[in-house]
């Protein structure tokens, strides 16, 4: 884990994939599906997005990318909202793959000083 953080919240460098959330409504094409299916899971970029921590809106219309529901004894649990690499996760998911890195969104970031220090990070 870095020592740089997001809206406060550390910027792991691996996450849980049964703990990976869409950051937005995505569908899923099944081409692309498809093509990562045949991929050595080792190639894969990291998976895009930034952290979060579950709450009570999650736990009310939210799901994992895994599909399992978000339920209540889970809220102010760590998660990572993925913005680029919904198919990947699909794949590492259905490969019963327990954790993958991640990276983190530039353009997720709202604090100047949060976006500087990781921009001097790199």
């Amino acid at each position: 884990m870095t020592n740089l953080t997001y809206n406060g919240t550390p910027i792991p460098d691996r996450v849980r994939t049964d703990r990976i959330i869409s950051a937005f409504e995505n569908d899923m094409d099944e081409t692309r599906l498809e093509y990562w299916r045949e991929q050595d899971i080792s190639a894969f970029p990291p998976i895009t997005g930034y952290p979060s921590v579950i709450d009570e809106k999650d736990s009310t219309y939210g799901f994992f990318m895994s599909g399992a529901n978000i339920t209540d004894d889970i809220i102010g649990q760590p998660c990572w909202r993925v913005t680029d690499g919904h198919h990947r996760t699909i794949v590492l998911l259905e490969r019963k793959v327990r954790y993958t890195e991640v990276k983190m969104d530039p353009s997720c970031f709202t604090d100047e000083r949060e976006l500087k220090a990781y921009r001097e990070s790199r």
